[in-house]
């Protein structure tokens, strides 16, 4: 493969790369944004005439400006979310719908009524806890955890009625 041309968009913060054969026909087309692994990879595909072209690819890579991290209400809301999936799937470890239908129970005597006591006082148990840990992240008194799977496993064990 033979590079033919490497061009600047003019329109966006990229590059294009393409390689002929000896008779002149396109093998290899691409186009590389100016993220730090796409510029990684025009050099690897550039191989020994990535030299020749270093300055171009550093003013492209110079327009990057990376993603601003979620902010902390958005990261609550992934845990949020995670903790209600949790919940609706023990839920459902019982045939109920959600958590919903199963804590609903807990106010209609009849055989589920027991199931529905014991999976609302647990859920409730969860909630406050996890409520509980994103305050205190949100003042700043304890990290984030790890990931929504680590709240998750703060959370107690549901012990369902025999």
């Amino acid at each position: 493969m033979i590079l033919k041309q490497l061009i600047r968009y003019k329109n966006a913060p990229a590059l294009e790369a393409t390689w002929v054969d000896e008779n002149d026909v396109v093998i290899k087309c691409q186009a590389y944004s100016n993220h730090p692994e796409q510029m990684a990879m025009l050099r690897a595909d550039l191989g020994a005439d990535a030299a020749q072209y270093e300055s171009l690819i550093a003013e492209v890579e110079a327009t990057y400006v990376p993603p601003a991290p979620p902010s902390i209400e958005e990261q609550i809301a992934v845990f949020d979310a995670a903790l209600v999936a949790h919940l609706d799937a023990t839920a459902r470890e019982r045939r109920y719908d959600n958590r919903v239908t199963c804590g609903l129970r807990a106010g209609y005597p009849g055989p589920f009524q027991a199931e529905g006591m014991a999976f609302a006082g647990w859920m409730d148990q969860c909630n406050a806890l996890a409520y509980q840990l994103l305050a205190e992240v949100v003042a700043g008194t304890r990290p984030l955890p790890s990931s929504p799977q680590a709240l998750i496993d703060l959370m107690p064990a549901m012990v369902w009625p025999s």
